[in-house]
């Protein structure tokens, strides 16, 4: 009797590890829910996006992603985006997320990455917020010597393959630049282009009311800032002679630069010296 009553004894123990490994199976399987919530907003500003805008939550190192959208939400709401992980998509500390966010138009975008915590975890919380910035880079367009001075010259932007001829005058080009995104443009850069024959060339920069003698090199920018004294567009006085190539580019406060690369560039010379690529303006 003692015999079966240890055996007896014994298949209880066993079937009670059984049930245990068994309830362990289940939990690393099926995880508990996790809620990924955070704020989408302007990087200019810091105020956040309507609703309607695309969230991608991605876990980089397990390899899944979802997707929700931004929400109209109080001001006493501390989030505009929210999302619930799937109970089968496993998540363990340490595992990097990537949260993306876009505009409808494609206008604006930001991304960010943070690394999941035990603590998050346990308590199926994770907060990340997204700051956006606009994609559309700003525009500068080179006119002719304005006819008028002083006062705004004309805003007809030179044509493609114009020529600018040899001439023994003092040669203004006028620079003017655009933000096509909204956060405004922030500086334009001028350099000599590296064909120029021409190594250094003092030039001035001035508008109606401020001038600055500044000494264009290759390979090195000379910074025209955009502020309350020059704005939307100033002009470039060449009073020496050369046979120079000028290089520009203007760049938002978001970050956006006009595209620049070894054979596209935006080039203005004043010996007809130069040539026309792509859809940028040469002279």
């Amino acid at each position: 009797m003692k015999g079966i009553g240890k055996k007896g004894a014994s298949m209880v123990v066993a079937v009670a590890l059984m049930a245990m490994l068994t309830a362990g199976l289940m939990s690393a399987s099926a995880q508990m829910p996790l809620t990924i919530k955070g704020n989408v907003t302007y990087m200019n500003n810091g105020t956040r996006v309507p609703a309607g805008w695309t969230v991608n939550i991605s876990d980089l190192t397990k390899g899944w992603s979802i997707s929700t959208t931004t929400e109209d939400t109080p001001p006493v709401v501390d989030f505009n985006y929210k999302a619930e992980k799937p109970i089968d998509y496993e998540v363990s500390a340490g595992d990097i997320f990537e949260v993306y966010a876009e505009d409808p138009t494609g206008t604006f975008y930001g991304s960010t990455s943070h690394t999941i915590t035990q603590s998050e975890i346990d308590a199926g919380l994770v907060r990340i917020d997204v700051s956006v910035k606009e994609k559309i880079a700003p525009t500068t367009n080179v006119t002719a010597p304005p006819t008028l001075w002083p006062g705004k010259p004309n805003e007809t932007t030179i044509p493609s393959g114009t020529i600018l001829p040899w001439t023994n005058e003092t040669v203004k080009l006028w620079f003017f630049r655009t933000d096509n995104g909204g956060s405004g443009v922030a500086y334009t850069n001028l350099s000599l282009a590296a064909e120029s024959e021409t190594d250094t060339l003092n030039v001035t920069i001035s508008n109606n009311s401020w001038a600055m003698d500044r000494t264009l090199k290759k390979g090195e920018n000379v910074t025209v800032p955009f502020n309350e004294i020059f704005g939307e567009y100033f002009n470039v006085t060449i009073s020496e002679e050369c046979n120079a190539t000028i290089e520009y580019y203007s760049v938002d406060n978001a970050g956006n630069s006009e595209t620049q690369d070894s054979d596209c560039e935006n080039k203005i010379s004043n010996d007809g010296q130069c040539e026309h690529k792509r859809d940028h303006v040469c002279a």
